[in-house]
């Protein structure tokens, strides 16, 4: 018989709560399919700080478009480290405002 139980027996998914049958074929593309969204995720990410390194480089002779640059980078509330979180904002795209939200990174 099928018996319904967790996804993500951890708990610390967000989708945790989410309940399927364990020993269903779904259950293991449900599970397949979550892994693989996470790392994709963690893959933009990591492209993300590629690609502003690669920026910072470009920009560093010259103080001006450096300085255009680093006002555009999403930072912490403490403006120490640079946010990486991807996720839309509602401050019409404006970078400037998404200083304050905290990252997961």
């Amino acid at each position: 018989t099928l018996q319904p139980g967790p996804v993500f027996p951890s708990g610390n998914s967000e989708h945790s709560d989410l309940t399927v049958l364990q020993n269903h074929i779904c259950s293991k593309i449900l599970s397949f399919s979550t892994f693989a969204n996470h790392y994709f995720s963690c893959l933009l990410q990591i492209c993300y700080a590629i690609n502003l390194g690669k920026e910072i480089i470009a920009v560093q002779k010259d103080p001006e478009a450096l300085a255009q640059l680093m006002l555009s980078i999403p930072l912490t509330n403490d403006g120490k480290y640079v946010l990486l979180n991807d996720q839309p904002d509602d401050n019409d795209g404006n970078p400037s405002e998404h200083r304050g939200a905290e990252s997961e990174a």
